[in-house]
């Protein structure tokens, strides 16, 4: 699998549906910047890509939710890396 397109799909609706705040752009240009390599951080974690997406999915569900929690964070990416790893490992 070249790019976990049912993350980027799911991202796209969860960004225009649940949460007005965070527009689909921006959720999307997040995605577009970080999708890949937490895919791959992820799929190197627990091996399966079902459940690499899965914890992608979930990830980028949360910051829809709450996209305030990334004006909290110093380190954007590192805040994405750690919450994709906490997200494979409760999979």
């Amino acid at each position: 699998m070249n790019e976990p397109t049912a993350v980027s799909t799911m991202c796209k609706t969860v960004g225009a549906h649940e949460n007005a705040a965070m527009s689909e752009v921006s959720l999307e240009s997040l995605y577009d910047g970080y999708g890949r390599s937490l895919y791959r951080f992820a799929l190197t974690l627990v091996g399966s890509t079902d459940d690499a997406e899965d914890a992608v999915s979930e990830v980028f569900a949360r910051v829809a939710r709450d996209p305030d929690r990334l004006g909290r964070v110093g380190d954007i990416r590192a805040y994405l890396f750690s919450s994709t790893r906490n997200a494979a490992y409760s999979i």
